[in-house]
């Protein structure tokens, strides 16, 4: 998590693409691994990144969901899942960009909300 936030906290993630942002969080978290095997630190990563304007990116690898609600209704982020419910992606053994889902929504209104939700 402190990766993603390191990244998101940079004022230039405003102008860089989902892809180029989810690439500068694997590079700052393997950055940190303690060994050689990235697989042994693997970890499921939600985030909703906003701004003072309302504008909120979502990233999500792993299991999880990530779901707005706004005057506009309900939104979910996070894909159906096939297979099994022990079955998921990671950061760490995942390095594919198609392991991410990458969202945005804006804030406009007092009670819209992003929530995300892990049992881990």
């Amino acid at each position: 998590m402190q990766c993603a936030q390191a990244v998101l906290r940079d004022e230039i993630s405003n102008q860089l693409t989902d892809r180029d942002v989810v690439t500068a969080i694997y590079r700052r978290w393997l950055a940190g691994v303690p060994n050689s095997d990235p697989g042994s630190c693997a970890t499921t990563l939600l985030v909703a990144a906003c701004t003072a304007a309302g504008n909120v990116r979502i990233f999500q690898i792993g299991d999880g969901i990530i779901l707005a609600r706004t005057t506009q209704g309900l939104r979910l982020f996070t894909p159906e899942k096939a297979g099994f419910g022990n079955q998921t992606l990671a950061l760490g053994p995942s390095r594919s960009w198609s392991a991410w889902t990458t969202g945005s929504i804006q804030l406009n209104h007092p009670g819209d909300q992003v929530l995300l939700m892990t049992d881990g």
